[in-house]
């Protein structure tokens, strides 16, 4: 899975098979020492999200195009997609009855044909829905639109996008390229099972809950979306060690932190909520920094 992943975004700087030299097959050596910069920045954007790139798994691939793209040296084999990675099973995926428009989930821009176009859905450890999208041609580029669903709203992953962005979505995608998306819900939230540490900055476009038992750190930025709150739930703990919570949007303001506690048990860890900020950590642009216990709206 994780090989998948990483070679449908290198194809966003088309990879090593896209250049050649004369007729031959390029090596790393042919290469302009501009091209080499170039994949070398795109490999350390990915090692700059590897905390959400590793977390994912893989669940479902489907292809406008039923004609595979791909080599086989399989003689008794056809040449094309499964069925149920075709197009026609598209809209029966219910991470597309989730995300997307029943009507027109995702259409071409005039101009353009979704001929070349193959989407990936994933989901991490928390059940948070993502998917890619990968405009397979090396040929042609391709843009198109995604037609959210009313309750759902998505950020670009690797190009660092902070505000989720909801109904008609624009993407464009190079030869070759492909880029990923996650996807929010106004009505979920992504709970913390189990503890982590969060080295790189994240969007977080719906609540986030820290289990009982779960310590949370964070030590970069965690970009809030307005509808989103953090809840810290009995025994859980959240640690901001040197970390910033703030508004994903410009000129909005996230609703903050909730740390829920038993008043009927005694103040210690295992029976209530606990925060912990060190090391100049910040919270901002929030409506209440930390709230103690559920708020009514909650």
């Amino acid at each position: 899975m994780r090989y998948v992943l990483y070679s449908g975004l290198i194809h966003g700087v088309k990879g090593l098979n896209y250049w050649h030299a004369g007729d031959g097959y390029c090596t790393w050596d042919c290469l302009d020492m501009s091209v080499k910069n170039f994949i070398k920045s795109f490999n350390y954007n990915i090692l700059n999200h590897d905390n959400v790139l590793l977390s994912l798994h893989y669940k479902d691939s489907y292809h406008v195009n039923p004609v595979s793209t791909v080599y086989s040296t399989c003689v008794q084999c056809d040449n094309y997609i499964p069925a149920h990675m075709q197009w026609t099973a598209f809209g029966n995926d219910t991470f597309t009855q989730a995300i997307f428009s029943p009507i027109n989930p995702i259409e071409a821009v005039s101009g353009f044909s979704m001929d070349s176009l193959a989407i990936s859905y994933l989901f991490d450890d928390s059940g948070g829905k993502y998917f890619w999208v990968d405009n397979k041609s090396f040929k042609t580029p391709l843009q198109i639109q995604l037609n959210l669903n009313n309750s759902c709203s998505v950020v670009d992953v690797m190009n660092d996008q902070r505000c989720p962005q909801s109904g008609h979505v624009g993407v464009q995608l190079l030869p070759g390229e492909a880029k990923l998306f996650r996807a929010f819900f106004t009505s979920d939230a992504d709970t913390v099972l189990s503890s982590v540490t969060w080295s790189q900055k994240r969007v977080q476009g719906q609540s986030l809950v820290v289990d009982s038992l779960t310590v949370l750190t964070i030590r970069d930025t965690l970009f809030m979306a307005d509808n989103a709150r953090l809840v810290v739930r009995p025994g859980g703990k959240l640690v901001v060690d040197g970390g910033v919570l703030t508004s994903a949007c410009a000129g909005e303001m996230w609703q903050g932190i909730e740390v829920v506690g038993d008043r009927t048990k005694r103040q210690l860890a295992q029976y209530q909520g606990t925060v912990e900020l060190k090391n100049g950590a910040v919270i901002e642009n929030a409506h209440c920094g930390i709230y103690t216990g559920l708020r009514e709206d909650t």
